[in-house]
């Protein structure tokens, strides 16, 4: 789903095609700037349009898109200014990585979402796009905190049982907001199968789940953030009207200018380091899969 995301259209598209997808499919929920445009430039884009209330029909429009456009193929669901990698992702291509998941019978892959963001104080950060992907290279796991999943999830079958559930991220950090950073992006759907689409748009039931994690880095925090908060306030159209927002508002009113690089965050190099870290899992049979690919490609 997009909306108002001129500044972001081209990269996140650039991105998804050169990452491997056959076809995507946009939801524009009332754009007034040059998304639209933009989108429809690239052919294996097709783009559908509604002014329904976000807030109201958020997970209604996202599984009408899997239910329609996604059966009997793998769907990954992806904000606009969220992008999808996985562990080895420089060893193993895309359609690798499917054929993994198809051969172990998975259903599901778990992904957590990670912050990035820049060096330096609110008023320096970047504008959205392609210089902010440049920028924005500064990740901070202090504030991902383990827990209990919700009930639903209970209802997945999980290959790795010890498969970590997250919240809070850096929106705690700067905002007190400890949201949901765990998300379903990547799933096989078939209709009438056990896989059950759920209404929060996070989250899915009766899937297998697989024994490698993904990442969907997320950048937020742009030169506009504070005037995109103020928006969201106005509309009240986010998950609980818009709360998280109201927070960074007050945070931002407060004074001081925000600097969200503290002493243990750490740069991106590559998605492989957040497998050291321990934020994404890696299970032994996934590493002999990608082992395997890798040999088998030297030979030839």
């Amino acid at each position: 789903m997009v909306r108002d995301a001129e500044g972001w259209i081209e990269v996140w598209l650039e991105h998804y095609l050169r990452l491997g997808v056959d076809e995507i499919v946009l939801l524009d929920n009332g754009s007034i700037d040059d998304t639209v445009d933009r989108a429809l430039r690239e052919p294996r884009v097709t783009l559908l349009r509604s002014t329904l209330p976000f807030r109201r029909y958020d997970s209604t429009f996202k599984r009408y898109l899997i239910e329609r456009f996604g059966d009997g193929r793998w769907c990954l669901q992806a904000d606009i200014d969220e992008f999808f990698d996985y562990p080895f992702s420089d060893l193993l291509p895309f359609a690798a990585f499917m054929e993994y998941l198809n051969r172990g019978g998975y259903t599901a892959v778990m992904a957590t979402m990670l912050d990035l963001f820049a060096d330096g104080p609110l008023s320096g950060w970047p504008p959205a796009g392609r210089q902010m992907l440049e920028q924005c290279v500064w990740y901070d796991l202090t504030g991902l905190v383990p827990c209990r999943p919700w009930r639903l999830l209970w209802r997945n079958r999980f290959a790795d049982p010890h498969m970590p559930f997250y919240r809070g991220g850096v929106l705690y950090q700067a905002f007190g907001a400890r949201i949901v950073a765990t998300k379903f992006p990547l799933i096989f759907y078939r209709a009438g199968g056990r896989l059950d689409l759920r209404r929060h748009g996070h989250f899915c039931r009766g899937a297998h789940v697989a024994d490698v994690s993904a990442v969907l880095y997320h950048y937020k925090y742009d030169r506009g953030f504070g005037e995109r908060c103020r928006k969201f306030v106005e509309r009240g159209q986010h998950f609980d009207r818009a709360g998280l927002y109201r927070a960074a508002l007050e945070r931002l009113a407060a004074g001081g200018d925000l600097v969200l690089r503290r002493e243990p965050a750490r740069r991106l190099a590559h998605v492989n380091q957040l497998v050291d870290d321990g934020l994404l899992r890696v299970s032994a049979a996934y590493r002999t899969f990608v082992d395997e690919r890798r040999t088998a490609g030297e030979r030839h």
